[in-house]
């Protein structure tokens, strides 16, 4: 599978709302729940694991841990949609 961005898996508590203010930050190309965590798809270039550990911490988000994944079939599908839909926004 293909998907041109870092996948990292997020787990700890209270991330629904961190989760919103890490979706608005560049280079977060996006933010799915995944069972009781996250699936983030970041740029390579502007995130790591560390930088999103952080994010969510001062957000405000508890025991945070964030580890690299291989991307999933849900990923790939997320990832396709994303571009279709950001096609469709430009002018």
């Amino acid at each position: 599978t293909w998907v041109p961005d870092r996948v990292l898996v997020v787990r700890g508590r209270a991330l629904g709302p961190a989760a919103e203010d890490l979706r608005r930050r560049e280079g977060v190309r996006g933010v799915a729940p995944f069972g009781a965590g996250l699936h983030l798809r970041v740029d390579p270039a502007r995130w790591d694991e560390a930088d999103v550990a952080a994010a969510l911490s001062a957000a405000g988000a508890r025991d945070v841990a964030v580890e690299a994944s291989e991307p999933t079939l849900e990923d790939v599908f997320l990832a396709v949609v994303d571009r279709g839909a950001a096609r469709e926004e430009r002018p």
